[in-house]
């Protein structure tokens, strides 16, 4: 945002702009707004490995061995295709997921809190090669959220 900011000041008008320190502080103070990093979506296996015993930790941490292994063997495979994808364009390698569920409408006022909200669904998909990121939404009134309408989707995008 603050090269946005740089960049329209520039344009509008030949001043210089202020620094990104004063600019994040007016942000915080002014505005009262911040920025936080997204949190990651975390595997059930980890989790509940973290809130076992000691003692059980020990039993299990070869299966939690494997699965870090698996974990990096699958990172690199996916930087592997990301880079034959940029270099070959008859490869493509897309990432895609069904983000948090939206409730439609929003508010924390305690009679709409409380009646029934719309379920409004985002599946991203993220092409690793050229870095364009399509959005597909569609609320629960048009269709569910399970497999087949994750398939239509990358169906759709694939046909593109």
């Amino acid at each position: 945002m603050y090269r946005l900011y740089c960049e329209t000041r520039h344009k509008e008008q030949a001043v210089t702009v202020a620094s990104s320190t004063v600019y994040c502080e007016l942000f915080r103070t002014e505005f009262n707004l911040a920025f936080h990093n997204p949190s990651k979506d975390r595997y059930d296996f980890c989790v509940s490995f973290e809130n076992l015993s000691l003692d059980e930790k020990n039993k299990q941490m070869h299966l939690y061995d494997d699965h870090h292994r698996n974990k990096a063997r699958v990172q690199e495979k996916k930087i592997k295709d990301k880079e034959e994808s940029r270099t070959n364009k008859k490869k493509l390698s897309v990432c895609f997921d069904l983000q948090e569920v939206l409730m439609t409408p929003h508010s924390n006022a305690s009679v709409l809190f409380y009646k029934r909200k719309l379920n409004t669904f985002n599946l991203s998909l993220y092409d690793l090669g050229s870095g364009q990121a399509v959005c597909n939404v569609w609320h629960e009134g048009i269709a569910a959220r399970g497999s087949n309408e994750i398939g239509s989707c990358v169906f759709d995008y694939l046909k593109c």
